[in-house]
């Protein structure tokens, strides 16, 4: 935020900086440079083997260079405008993605805890939230040379991605640091997704790739007159110096307040969500409503009561936000109707305003309630392509405006589903050391687009556990952002910055309630 504030007031880049040598150029779009351009993510991958390093690394130069040479571009700011530096030829000297490797010889130390669906303890049927006290499970996954800040990325060379991996002979962790201006997780996605099919032994001319110079937002500029750029965003509130200043004061003193911070995750078996889903379907019924709640409604549901109910009753609004993959939307294309059919791994999905309620409000409120809100807030959404195009236009149109996702008086709580970017379903046995001997090998076949196991036994090569580190040399406030980061055969994964007041607060607060929830402590 500070970061978009100087930009307004100063400018000090030249204006007639040419583009370099031997560089394909394409600007960044609006959508990109509209998130904190200071937030670095890196999404960790859990796999329960030994990979090899080397056929990790070769098997993604090889879908960069062919299939999404965007991957590859550098980030830079020239004449005042972000843009993707495409290379001409990636090769030695300029390489598509940059790797760091640490290997040991010997089993992982803190297995147990890395690999949070092994810990023991789970419950099959109740909930657990999990809160790491003696690790942090999430630095791992970066390494000496991993940027932190956006600034790194901007130097002459360094390409978007930075990999990670540090192996022992039973785990591998692989770490990949980007700049969150640059990609969103979807299209993080598709490039990963891409990257274990080419190591599985797939076809190369298979894979979809994405066009170096796509810009699918082309239309959007405001002299397109696509959206009509009358309004905020849905959820958005334009804030000049009088509501900013509170409104980041407020964050800060909550920081103050509780300065200790831990990235936490809860995982909610399957059976319990299906049971919640069923009551709460009996209670809409009940009240004589026809309408429908999905599961994931119901899983948000159950999730804002847990980390709000504690909390003392306020009249302040909590805002909820969703993240929305605009790719799927019919927004796109001559006549701005159809949704995307070529992969795109930028940005491509905003933040909207699904649901406001007083926080009093929602404490009183029963699940089946809440999650009513949020079906409701997204058939709202979804119900006009025309206002999605004019969310759109209006942030295109006024990017450099500060805007809030509530008012200088409220609470926000934004929420993001990676279980659509499948970061649990990647498949990196292709990747497994001594997968090419005999006895070791996993063979397999294509079926579609579908990596099929051809002989039994489990695959060791797939990922295991997900997790998201962000890093920013602003001040960011995390423990208002809720990532769905994954599911597997059992449970769901939520992750969430938390203090340790907030923790020991929803702690008390669950062990008084029904079927509460497990807290374990590592």
């Amino acid at each position: 935020m500070l970061s978009r504030l100087a930009s307004m007031l100063f400018n000090t880049n030249p204006a007639t900086v040419p583009p370099p040598l031997g560089m394909r150029i394409v600007p960044c779009s609006p959508v990109d440079d509209s998130g904190p351009r200071e937030w670095i993510m890196t999404v960790g991958l859990v796999v329960p083997t030994q990979l090899d390093p080397r056929k990790l690394e070769e098997s993604l130069l090889k879908v960069i260079e062919h299939k999404f040479p965007r991957a590859g571009a550098r980030l830079a700011l020239r004449n005042g405008i972000y843009e993707y530096q495409i290379p001409d030829k990636f090769d030695a000297s300029t390489p598509a993605a940059r790797f760091s490797v640490e290997s040991h010889l010997e089993p992982c130390p803190e297995r147990s805890k890395i690999l949070l669906p092994s810990l023991s303890g789970l419950s099959e049927s109740e909930p657990s939230f999990i809160v790491p006290y003696t690790i942090d499970t999430g630095s791992l996954f970066l390494g000496e040379t991993s940027p932190r800040s956006l600034s790194p990325f901007l130097q002459p060379k360094v390409p978007l991605m930075h990999i990670h991996l540090i192996t022992y002979t039973d785990l591998t962790l692989i770490g990949v640091t980007f700049p969150h201006i640059a990609l969103d997780a979807l299209g993080f996605g598709t490039v990963l997704a891409a990257w274990t099919r080419i190591l599985n032994g797939a076809d190369i001319d298979s894979i979809p790739g994405m066009p170096w110079d796509m810009q699918p937002f082309e239309n959007f500029f405001p002299e397109s007159g696509v959206g009509r750029a009358l309004r905020p965003a849905r959820g958005w509130f334009p804030a000049g110096w009088f509501g900013w200043m509170p409104f980041t004061w407020k964050l800060l003193w909550e920081k103050i307040q509780d300065p200790t911070e831990r990235m936490c995750f809860a995982r909610v078996p399957k059976v319990f969500l299906d049971d919640i889903k069923k009551q709460t379907m009996g209670d809409i019924r009940a009240q004589g409503s026809t309408e429908y709640v999905g599961s994931s409604d119901v899983l948000l549901a159950w999730w804002i009561k847990l980390i709000y109910d504690h909390r003392p009753p306020s009249n302040a609004p909590l805002w909820v936000h969703m993240a929305v993959n605009l790719r799927s939307l019919p927004i796109f294309g001559a006549t701005n109707s159809t949704p995307l059919t070529t992969p795109y791994i930028h940005n491509a999905f905003t933040m909207y305003g699904c649901f406001s309620v007083p926080i009093s409000t929602l404490q009183a409120e029963s699940l089946a309630q809440v999650a009513l809100r949020i079906r409701r807030g997204i058939l709202t959404y979804n119900a006009d392509p025309q206002d999605i195009r004019d969310d759109v236009a209006w942030s295109f149109a006024n990017n450099n405006k500060i805007v809030l996702p509530c008012p200088p008086n409220g609470e926000f709580k934004m929420t993001s589903n990676l279980r659509a970017a499948g970061f649990g379903n990647l498949d990196f046995s292709g990747a497994v050391v001594g997968s090419d001997s005999e006895d070791a090998r996993l063979r397999l076949s294509r079926d579609g687009d579908q990596t099929v196991q051809a002989e039994g036994g489990e695959n060791k090569g797939k990922v295991a556990f997900v997790q998201c580190v962000t890093s920013s040399k602003e001040f960011l406030p995390m423990r208002h952002l809720t990532l769905f980061l994954m599911e597997d055969k059992e449970a769901i994964w939520i992750g969430k910055m938390c203090g340790d007041g907030e923790i020991e607060s929803i702690a008390q607060r669950a062990s008084r309630s029904e079927g509460g929830v497990e807290f374990i402590y590592i």
